[in-house]
């Protein structure tokens, strides 16, 4: 109440701004779709402070302005003293809102946590994985006591550090990472480059309603301190949720025992058919009669001592119709 039209369309344009700069709407895609098929899905959410150089172009001396003889008006005229080009390069501080959609092979919930809702839990542990320049980037962030770049770069002399795989990560998650396993990427602890400086070290992070921990490979710790938004930056959302359990149902495990029914009368549809249109034979054999049953099958034959073709022919017709 109380606010101008124009300091309102600025507001809006701000925070239009920071949703795009976030990602917000694709976040919010991978969020569903992440409870639609694995039952849960869990975003983070923070604030970013970072600081980006931005390069200004400006003259080094404006052009004279003369009045025009015939108009009367001032124009500016260009001399080659006003040709003369600087590059200005200013520090510019961007502060923005961030969100993620997490893996949840890599979030770790309080497992004493019985609601559909990760704001409830005592605490959640982040599972990430970070490179030596990402790592490095976090040096002039308030409360990261990083190491010097030296000593990064000495994990990947011997003995050489490795990042800690996931155990997590090892599952294959079923027929649909099955479908995808051609084109499956690499795993997040291994490496794709040969540079150390993109070599990835696990990060852990861990939250609480007053506490922030950071640990670097489970042995150095990067940040302690309090956590500044007194609530866990966590959220999330369930497909179909489960009594007293965090972690929902997805969409392919309420499906799937209907497609294995669907499937299973499909197939009996189709053995049917199978019989009905490789219908059996009937020859006439001696007295050897086989004390067996005889089984229905596709272009099977059936020995008969008198070849009474009538009932015999009956029978088939009988037995096509099963």
């Amino acid at each position: 109440p109380g606010t101008s039209m124009q300091a309102a369309r600025a507001n809006d344009g701000v925070l239009s701004w920071e949703l795009e700069q976030s990602f917000f709407r694709e976040q919010i895609r991978l969020l569903a779709k992440s409870a639609l098929l694995y039952g849960t899905g869990i975003g983070k959410w923070g604030w970013l402070t970072e600081t980006k150089p931005k390069v200004r172009v400006r003259r080094l001396a404006e052009p004279p302005s003369i009045e025009d003889p015939l108009t009367g008006q001032l124009r500016q005229v260009e001399s080659v003293d006003t040709d003369d080009l600087e590059v200005i390069v200013e520090d510019e501080v961007i502060n923005r809102p961030t969100f993620e959609t997490l893996d949840l092979r890599h979030v770790f919930v309080d497992p004493g946590l019985r609601l559909p809702d990760v704001r409830k839990a005592k605490y959640v542990l982040h599972q990430a994985y970070m490179t030596i320049r990402q790592l490095d980037a976090l040096r002039d962030v308030d409360g990261y006591e990083i190491p010097d770049q030296a000593k990064l770069v000495s994990f990947f002399f011997p003995p050489k550090e490795e990042a800690v795989h996931s155990l997590a990560s090892q599952t294959t998650g079923g027929t649909l990472a099955t479908f995808t396993k051609e084109f499956e990427p690499a795993k997040v602890e291994e490496d794709t480059s040969v540079n150390p400086l993109e070599h990835p070290l696990e990060v852990l992070e861990y939250w609480s309603k007053d506490r922030v921990v950071t640990v670097l490979q489970r042995k150095l710790v990067l940040r302690s301190e309090r956590n500044e938004f007194n609530v866990i930056p966590f959220v999330s959302t369930v497909y179909s949720d489960v009594p007293n359990q965090f972690y929902g149902i997805g969409v392919t495990q309420l499906i799937g025992p209907e497609q294995r029914l669907q499937q299973g009368v499909i197939n009996a549809r189709l053995d049917d058919l199978s019989l009905m249109l490789n219908g059996m034979f009937i020859r006439t054999r001696g007295a050897n009669t086989p004390t067996q049953q005889i089984r229905v099958r596709p272009g099977g034959v059936i020995d008969s001592d008198l070849p009474d073709w009538n009932k015999d022919q009956k029978l088939l017709s009988w037995l096509s119709t099963l």
